[in-house]
């Protein structure tokens, strides 16, 4: 069994359909479907039932759709955890202005962490964002902020730069 079955049975799991599960992953529909009759012999079971109106999952297809979807989130987790450790990350310090939801720095830590990014956040009033933003880089004129990034931020996601 490899990831890409798995892709591909999510995939056709999703959808509903080999036609648009084949589109949307850039395969032509009959490679699409040898690759799941593959994995259903080497798993000795029916995944899906074939109809005019589409697939649906078997027994064994619901059995295995979870373990599929936890399989290839751990492969991702790992691919992270690797470009993590050969990429030198430093912590993006975030000014939280009052007035912001409490729980939205929480969801933004989770999720930068989710990516293999760290995220710091500091209570820091509007008017004392701008100033402190000048050592790391960011320039301000006009009220707006512009980030020069330093040459670590290339890495595997790409160069980091952008405008407020």
């Amino acid at each position: 069994m490899e990831f890409r079955q798995l892709r591909y049975f999510c995939a056709v799991a999703d959808e509903g359909n080999l036609t648009r599960a084949a589109e949307w992953l850039g395969l032509r529909s009959p490679s699409l479907s040898q690759q799941i009759r593959s994995l259903e012999r080497e798993l000795g079971a029916p995944l899906f039932e074939r109809s005019a109106a589409g697939m649906a999952l078997t027994a064994a297809g619901e059995a295995l759709l979870p373990e599929a979807r936890a399989a290839l989130a751990a492969a991702e987790r790992g691919a992270r955890a690797v470009a993590s450790a050969v990429v030198d990350v430093r912590p993006l310090t975030v000014g939280v202005p009052p007035g912001v939801p409490p729980d939205l720095p929480e969801r933004l830590r989770t999720a930068a962490r989710d990516l293999g990014a760290e995220v710091v956040f500091e209570d820091v009033a509007t008017d004392g964002q701008l100033p402190g933003c000048a050592p790391a880089g960011w320039t301000s004129a006009s009220s707006r902020c512009r980030w020069t990034a330093p040459a670590w931020t290339s890495g595997p996601f790409g160069t980091s730069r952008s405008a407020c």
